[in-house]
């Protein structure tokens, strides 16, 4: 088993995502090549589509999962898996409850070719409260936070992103919005090679700026979350 970390963060869960190659609109004097987000509405993640009774187009599910390096012959397969961890080690709409979980389904069904990574997703301490305040999660994920359950240690740190939270807990990235120049005009922010922030202080500084009417980014609650890329197997 993995140890904890010092508790000054709380495991938000894991993510499996592959990493986005940043589009011609955004800015390429700020940020890198390709970019690492925990948002799917920027990245292919293990999300939704690896349940059966989620309503999808058959052709549209077999090429996200022939992106992740899933045959579409193997998909009765995820569903069955999926089906049997949901609220029970996969959480809606993307979220892996345990990093042995996350780490399990991509042993069975991703192979490492597909270039997908283990991404575990925390929040400062201080801001659990409030996320569990505006975001109303499930009783279950709400479960999961109050437990407060920190990161496991090791992983690479990748840096910290702001994220928007549905009530659904679907997640939006302060890419989406085109923020990286706002950020940089006004705090002076560089982002790493990630094209994430390195000083979580600073993307907490962006994140309550970005839930500002200044703002005007789409009108859900930001935080800040810690993103650490995990091995694909248990060490």
């Amino acid at each position: 088993m993995t140890k904890p970390e010092p508790q000054r963060w709380v495991s938000a869960g894991y993510v499996v995502a592959l990493p986005f190659p940043r589009p011609a609109q955004m800015d390429a004097a700020l940020l890198p090549p390709v970019l690492c987000t925990a948002s799917a509405c920027l990245a292919d993640v293990v999300d939704s589509w690896i349940l059966s009774w989620v309503r999808m187009e058959d052709a549209k599910r077999a090429e996200i999962a022939a992106r992740f390096g899933i045959a579409t012959e193997r998909l009765p397969e995820v569903h069955a898996w999926a089906d049997r961890h949901f609220e029970q080690g996969f959480r809606w709409p993307c979220f892996f409850e345990a990093l042995e979980v996350a780490q399990d389904f991509c042993a069975r069904f991703v192979p490492p070719k597909a270039g997908a990574r283990i991404i575990g997703l925390a929040l400062a301490a201080e801001d659990v409260g409030r996320f569990l305040e505006q975001i109303i999660p499930t009783p279950e994920a709400s479960a999961s936070f109050e437990r407060r359950t920190a990161p496991p240690q090791g992983g690479i740190r990748l840096g910290s992103e702001v994220l928007g939270c549905e009530h659904g807990c679907s997640l939006h990235s302060f890419h989406c919005n085109g923020l990286a120049r706002d950020y940089f005009e006004r705090f002076g922010a560089r982002l790493n090679a990630q094209g994430l922030f390195d000083d979580h202080a600073l993307a907490r500084r962006c994140a309550t700026y970005t839930d500002s009417d200044e703002c005007r980014a789409e009108p859900v609650p930001w935080f800040a979350v810690r993103l650490t890329e995990y091995p694909r197997a248990a060490q």
